[in-house]
């Protein structure tokens, strides 16, 4: 029984594409889309000036001794961030960015700081500009805000502004050693949804075991072989193609696509495996509950899937965090979320408390669909056939 499934499952070409095609071909367009944006490598050092137009000796000098500690080699990367020229005057500064010889420059104000970009600039470096200046003008408001009610806790924040300035390596008690690239988000979810995909399975493992679904159920069901062993052998016919199927995907992304997976062998396989037994689970109990034949049911399922895609991140990585801010109760019970999340924490922090809340989520999800869908067949009674 185990080799007819699996051999019947082999033959559907449609559930070939969705599982195994589609996901890569995805991954392949994230990749020509994005260039090397998904490289962990860190970022060049950058040109960069500055230019004083106040007369507030302790604000100017505060910056630049930030900017000092930018242009240091640290612990949290190979190499500096920045690179400080020195210029006569603003003149000279400015002629600098129109030749494209500075990457960006800083025009230190009284109270605020302005980032100066050149026409052609790197959304790199309009990040990088940005961000150091919004990070010391915020860090300087809360600093002198304390200073008026407590001088210790301003003494604090001045010994913190070197860390909260740090922004764009990632602690190595923290996280794996590259940082974390929004952009992978898009590959984690792809594998993700093609996981998800293997629903469809599940739907069409219920319809051939369900007699009122076609004459291919009715065979299977008025046969010797009790229903229970025929729903696990199924299961475990499904899943291994499954787990075949992932197993080539990561070894495209992994090596070609330099996706990075994390270094634990072990959890990425109960990872894997999890999320493929929930899919699949998920997919028996939507062919048992969703009304129509076996063709209703998958569309039906699809819209689920990619709904769930979608809130998950799929289009628009920084949808998730949106909904947390708005109603956190959707990522809660979102499985494709709680997979990306399970995901993208495997591949970069080293907290397991963080990976294994969301393995167990997958895991108990998994438990509840599919007992309910063995109860729900092992009932199934037919009048006639």
């Amino acid at each position: 029984m185990f080799k007819y499934f699996l051999l019947d499952r082999l033959r559907n070409k449609t559930a070939v594409f969705w599982i195994l095609i589609f996901p890569l071909a995805l991954m392949i367009c994230f990749t020509v889309a994005f260039g090397n944006l998904t490289s962990a490598d860190d970022i060049d050092m950058k040109q960069t000036a500055v230019i004083r137009a106040g007369s507030n000796d302790m604000y100017y000098e505060s910056f630049n001794s930030v900017l000092e500690e930018l242009t240091k080699p640290g612990s949290n990367r190979d190499g500096a961030l920045l690179f400080i020229n020195e210029y006569e005057d603003e003149e000279a500064v400015i002629k600098a960015l129109e030749e494209g010889d500075l990457d960006l420059a800083f025009k230190v104000y009284d109270d605020k700081i302005e980032t100066l970009l050149p026409k052609d600039y790197s959304i790199t470096a309009c990040g990088v500009g940005k961000t150091i200046a919004d990070t010391f003008m915020n860090n300087s408001k809360l600093i002198n805000a304390a200073l008026e009610v407590n001088p210790l806790e301003a003494q604090k924040l001045i010994q913190n502004i070197g860390e909260s300035i740090d922004f764009l390596t990632a602690k190595k008690s923290d996280f794996v050693d590259e940082s974390p690239n929004a952009y992978l988000w898009y590959y984690y979810s792809t594998f993700v949804m093609g996981i998800l995909f293997n629903a469809l399975s599940g739907v069409e493992m219920t319809g051939n075991i369900k007699a009122d679904n076609g004459y291919h159920a009715m065979r299977v069901s008025v046969c010797s072989k009790k229903k229970i062993k025929l729903i696990l052998t199924s299961y475990a016919a499904l899943l291994t193609i499954a787990l075949a199927v992932n197993v080539f995907q990561l070894f495209i992304m992994k090596t070609f696509l330099d996706v990075p997976l994390g270094t634990n062998i072990t959890k990425l396989i109960a990872f894997v495996v999890s999320c493929n037994v929930f899919s699949i689970a998920f997919g028996t109990l939507c062919g048992c509950l969703l009304k129509g034949n076996s063709d209703s049911k998958c569309n039906k399922t699809t819209a689920i899937i990619m709904t769930s895609s979608f809130l998950s991140g799929e289009m628009v990585c920084q949808l998730p965090g949106l909904i947390e801010s708005v109603c956190p109760i959707i990522n809660d019970i979102n499985p494709a979320t709680i997979m990306n999340m399970a995901f993208f924490r495997l591949a970069y922090t080293t907290s397991d408390l963080d990976f294994y809340s969301n393995l167990i989520k997958i895991v108990a999800l998994a438990v509840i669909c599919l007992t309910a869908s063995i109860l729900l067949l092992r009932r199934e009674r037919y009048a006639s056939l």
